[in-house]
């Protein structure tokens, strides 16, 4: 496995408070390559990762009505999903490119929000 294969992705609590990151998007592809397909396991544990997401999200939609910090969110949302999804080597490392951008511009957006 390289370096690639373990970059770690976001994570949030049902708050959508920051709570450290986890590599499985990288990790599946790097199993893909070797000829290991998802088990059950993997699987549920990939899609409850999208819940805790979409939960994150709808949150965030409860919380404010800031447009910027919505779209900000939003942006986030549907990279950790196309992050998740990526076919090859090449879309997961431009994609978990934007995946940290976002992230990056999230996090200023809500401290923009909270703190002026």
């Amino acid at each position: 496995m390289s370096d690639r294969d373990y970059q770690p992705t976001q994570a949030t609590d049902e708050n959508g408070e920051f709570v450290g990151t986890y590599p499985s998007p990288f990790l599946a592809k790097a199993a893909a390559r070797e000829g290991r397909v998802d088990g059950p396991e993997e699987r549920r544990e990939r899609y409850d990762a999208r819940s805790e997401l979409t939960s994150a999200l709808d949150t965030i939609h409860l919380a404010t009505d800031n447009p910027q910090l919505l779209a900000a969110a939003q942006d986030v949302f549907d990279t950790a999903v196309a992050l998740g999804d990526a076919a090859d080597d090449d879309q997961v490392e431009t994609t978990g490119l934007h995946a940290r951008k976002a992230h990056t511009v999230l996090r200023l957006a809500g401290a923009r929000a909270l703190y002026g």
